[in-house]
């Protein structure tokens, strides 16, 4: 059989893989120095990473340490009945975690733990500065934290008798969807309205508690003040 001349002859194809390979030879020859700034890029990245997580780590094991001492100390304060001038030697010790190291988890208890030691020792205004300072801190918390910030906040401004704000306060948790010891700050409301000489306000907040939580602590309490 005669050969079909009119028949092209095939050629071979080239290697896909070779092709791609070559393009991308090309490429980083063409761009040598755009990637080597990338990758320099991406390397500096990794060691600015890694060296943040290092020294987030020694800061949060620092004020550790130096939160263990300094509520030690407080606390062994606290047992011996100790004098104002004794506190005044502790409350340094938070407030330098707290400069320091604000940013920890150890810094952030220390402004709780500081803010309630304010208060024990009757330094109202402070225990208010350190306990809003802490709101802001933990805004994006919800629950016991918040509500304990709420309450102290609501003590520090009844130590100053200052009534209205202290209300206030104690309305929040009340309101708080999240809150927790409702019945508490319902309890303390109905205090608090005694002394602002509020009777209906007062009586409001007892009824509550017998309606709304029957099994709380403060039930037959407030069923007292109700009856007296």
């Amino acid at each position: 059989m005669a050969e079909d001349k009119n028949k092209e002859t095939s050629l071979p194809q080239p290697d896909q893989i070779e092709v791609y390979a070559k393009r991308i030879l090309e490429f980083v020859k063409a761009n040598q120095s755009a990637i080597t700034v990338a990758v320099s890029a991406v390397v500096l990245a990794a060691v600015v990473i890694s060296g943040v997580i290092y020294f987030q780590k020694r800061a949060e094991e620092k004020a550790q340490a130096m939160l263990g001492k300094a509520i030690v100390q407080a606390e062994a304060a606290q047992r011996g009945q100790a004098s104002a001038a004794q506190y005044a030697g502790v409350k340094p010790k938070f407030e330098e975690i707290i400069k320091k190291y604000g940013s920890t988890a150890a810094g952030k208890a220390a402004l709780l733990k500081y803010a309630d030691l304010c208060y024990q020792t009757g330094d109202y205004d402070t225990a208010i500065e350190m306990y809003q300072n802490a709101l802001d801190v933990y805004n994006n918390d919800e629950g016991e934290i918040k509500s304990f910030i709420l309450n102290g906040l609501a003590y520090a401004y009844e130590g100053k008798e200052a009534y209205g704000q202290a209300a206030d306060y104690f309305n929040r948790i009340v309101m708080d969807k999240s809150a927790i010891m409702k019945d508490q700050a319902l309890f303390n409301l109905g205090r608090i309205y005694g002394e602002m000489g509020n009777s209906e306000k007062q009586r409001d907040a007892y009824n509550r508690i017998v309606s709304d939580y029957p099994d709380s602590m403060y039930y037959h309490l407030a069923k007292e003040k109700l009856a007296g």
